[in-house]
């Protein structure tokens, strides 16, 4: 049976070669087949004798190395660009199960030298692999206890400057903006506080920079 299907797979293989397809599943059934076929033929020889046991391994093995040759000649031939190679992914899965197998192995003896470490390594592996969602672990706050924003009220004009001059209303103004005597800021707080007492920004930016210059001399006296 699995002779048969190594030449059915055989001819398939070397058709899709011919039409320039790939065929890797072909390739690595191949493979497959000869891998089973060698151990069912080892199974029937004598284990004692490496001469049986060769003899009855060798040919299915050497079938399908040369025709997997065959078919990558052929789609050399076809393709010439392709380096297909049935072997990659077997040898890449025979990799992979040996690595898994060394790891299962080293932490068997680990958890044979040291089980308490090992099991809370492992658990804490499987806790950070699988989080619980923040919205399922977040428990759910009481509406009386949520207490609503205050709320600022808006700053005004006292009403001992309704009949000042704008430079005064501004110095007003000025004496309670975040970028007060910050020369730097001056630029930004005439964009801001021109529009409160109707000036234009230039004549603010110099009501304001000259206000700094004042602030200058009380600075360094103190």
């Amino acid at each position: 049976m699995l002779d048969a299907g190594m030449v059915i797979l055989s001819a398939l293989g070397i058709g899709l070669a011919l039409a320039g397809k790939p065929s890797r599943a072909e390739r690595f059934l191949i493979m497959v087949c000869a891998g089973l076929s060698a151990f069912m033929n080892y199974a029937a020889a004598d284990t004692a004798s490496w001469r049986s046991v060769v003899a009855y391994v060798a040919a299915p093995v050497f079938l399908a190395v040369i025709v997997d040759r065959v078919i990558s000649v052929i789609r050399r031939h076809v393709l010439p660009a392709d380096a297909e190679s049935a072997w990659v992914p077997l040898g890449r899965a025979l990799r992979a199960a040996a690595r898994r197998a060394a790891l299962v192995l080293l932490y068997s003896l680990r958890f044979t030298l040291a089980p308490g470490s090992t099991a809370k390594g492992l658990r804490r592996l499987v806790l950070e692999a699988a989080p619980v969602p923040e919205a399922a672990r977040r428990a759910p706050v009481p509406l009386a206890s949520v207490e609503p924003p205050a709320i600022e009220s808006p700053v005004t004009e006292p009403p001992e400057l309704a009949g000042a001059s704008k430079k005064a209303r501004l110095t007003w103004w000025y004496e309670r903006d975040p970028g007060y005597g910050k020369r730097s800021d001056v630029g930004a707080a005439a964009k801001r506080l021109a529009p409160k007492v109707d000036l234009s920004e230039g004549t603010a930016r110099a009501y304001l920079g000259q206000i700094c210059a004042d602030l200058e001399p009380a600075r360094r006296a103190s």
